[in-house]
């Protein structure tokens, strides 16, 4: 079984996650990938499997940027759901225009996968964020992340939520101090 016989660039990461708990009779495996291509553009696929990984619908881009080469590349993927809405969504690292450094974007997709929301920035701060982490428990989307507070300091782990399957967050709070 190959998933997605077209993708020929470099994978940097990937992550999967299933819709078990909300739909135990009729689940979907999620999956996502970020590759990064020789001229540094860092693209974010999806693809799903309505039958247990036995096949895979085509994948699709979720987003495809340029990043600077020494940007690590990293994604997270969760599924939040209210009654019978399910949402899919998943964060990456993206390269911010000018001297800024990278900052975490959330996409979303309400029609599993077939579009993605244009995403948005949950930190709005200026400093660097990676390394994402996503969870989701019925409709609560839950995100950790590491972010330089200041060049001299070690990264700190920061954790937010939304309460409301990705619509608002509240604001990051840090989990270590590492000054």
């Amino acid at each position: 079984l190959v998933i997605a016989p077209e993708r020929l660039t470099n994978i940097a990461c990937m992550s999967a996650t299933t819709d078990v708990v909300s739909q135990p009779t009729d689940t979907y495996l999620s999956l996502c990938w970020a590759e990064r291509a020789a001229d540094g553009t860092v693209t974010t696929v999806f693809v799903q499997s309505r039958d247990h990984g036995g096949s895979f619908l085509p994948a699709v881009v979720v987003n495809s940027s340029s990043a600077p080469v020494l940007m690590p590349v990293s994604a997270s993927i969760a599924v939040t759901w209210s009654g019978e809405e399910e949402r899919v969504h998943i964060v990456v690292p993206v390269d911010r225009a000018g001297s800024m450094p990278e900052e975490l974007r959330i996409f979303t997709s309400l029609d599993q996968g077939a579009q993605w929301s244009a995403g948005f920035a949950v930190d709005s701060s200026g400093y660097a964020q990676r390394e994402p982490s996503l969870a989701a428990f019925e409709n609560t989307l839950f995100l950790s992340y590491s972010c330089r507070v200041d060049v001299t300091a070690q990264r700190n782990i920061f954790f937010t939520y939304s309460p409301d399957g990705g619509e608002t967050f509240a604001p990051p709070v840090a989990v270590t101090d590492r000054t």
